[in-house]
């Protein structure tokens, strides 16, 4: 019984310890797994939207700041980078909506001009 106790309470230690962020790698790797998950995603809605930039948050604040001390440069380079793909989605994202837009506005204006010219 005492053998089973000590073996879950190591099993528990190393499932938290490993949900974490417990270094800097694997806030990079997290990151990037992020970045990589929402780059994949042909459309977002609002509210995917809003949890993406939560979680773009905690990673460019609250984990950006526990590590920070202890990143290089070519690591800081890195982290640019995965900054600049998350608004390049975030960006096109928009786009999508304005095109979206235009094209409904552009449909209306071709309507009230053809009920013009008749």
């Amino acid at each position: 019984m005492k053998n089973l106790i000590y073996v879950a309470s190591i099993v528990v230690i190393i499932v938290l310890a490993s949900c974490g962020m417990s270094s800097k790698d694997s806030y990079i790797k997290q990151f990037n797994s992020f970045l990589e998950n929402l780059e994949k995603q042909e459309s977002l809605s609002e509210k995917e939207l809003e949890k993406a930039s939560a979680r773009f948050e905690e990673f460019t604040n609250t984990y950006y700041n526990k590590f920070k001390d202890e990143l290089n440069t070519d690591e800081l380079r890195k982290i640019g980078e995965l900054k600049a793909r998350y608004l390049k989605v975030v960006a096109k994202q928009h786009l999508k909506e304005i095109d979206g837009s235009l094209e409904k506005a552009g449909k209306e204006i071709e309507g009230f001009l053809n009920e013009l010219g008749k």
